[in-house]
Formats: structure tokens, sequence, C-alpha cells
């Protein structure tokens, strides 16, 4: 699984073609390997909310399979969103991995930060 981003910036025209400054554009869409996909497909999970943009609207897996574009006005808030993406597809590769565990088992070693009393 991968997030691939884009980003680009603009200059901003005001009416009269003086310089409003910079628009910063963010583009980002997830890839899937063909095994990923066939989780998505087998459980339905275009339609799973990943997180909410700025804007409100949901972002579902569905979305950011088709890929992503939003305009801001800083670099801040470009970053600000991008580490939202990269946190929410971390958590949904949680779940992909269980469900590509079902039908099998798994081990658990404790404690679980590997460290022991001795």
């Amino acid at each position: 699984m991968q997030l691939v981003i884009k980003r680009t910036q603009a200059d901003v025209k005001g009416m009269f073609g003086g310089n409003k400054g910079v628009q910063f554009n963010l583009y980002y869409r997830l890839v899937l390997t063909p095994d990923e996909s066939a989780i998505v497909q087998r459980y339905r999970l275009e339609t799973h909310v990943l997180s909410k943009s700025g804007s409100g609207l949901p972002e579902t897996v569905g979305d950011l399979l088709r890929g992503v574009n939003q305009s801001v006005q800083t670099v801040a808030v470009l970053l600000q969103n991008e580490e939202v993406a990269k946190r929410a597809c971390d958590s949904f590769y949680s779940l992909i991995l269980v469900a590509k565990s079902f039908g099998g088992e798994e081990v658990v070693d404790f404690p679980l930060n590997g460290m022991s009393d001795s």
C-alpha cells in the first residue's frame, strides 16, 4: 500500500493583475497491491471513512483510491492535511492486515515491548 503525494503552487492574481499571494495545492492518492484491492472489494471497504477533511466532507477509501485534490492557503495547512492523510492510511493498513489474517492465527509474544524482567 502506498500513498502518492504531489504538491504544487500557483500565484494568485488580483482583478487588475496584481499578485494576491500563492495558492498551494495538495494531491494524494492511495495505491493498493492486487491483494489489498481484493480485500477492499471483498469486504466492501470503499465506503470506509478514513478521515474528515477541513471542508467537513468525509474522505473514504474510495475517495483516496480515485485521488483527492485540495487547495489551501498556507504551507502549514498543506502539511497538516498531509499528516491527516498519512495517519488515516496507516490506520487503514492495520485494518487490511486484520482482514488478511482471517482463517489463520496470530501468535503474540509477551511482554509486548520485547523487554524482559531479567
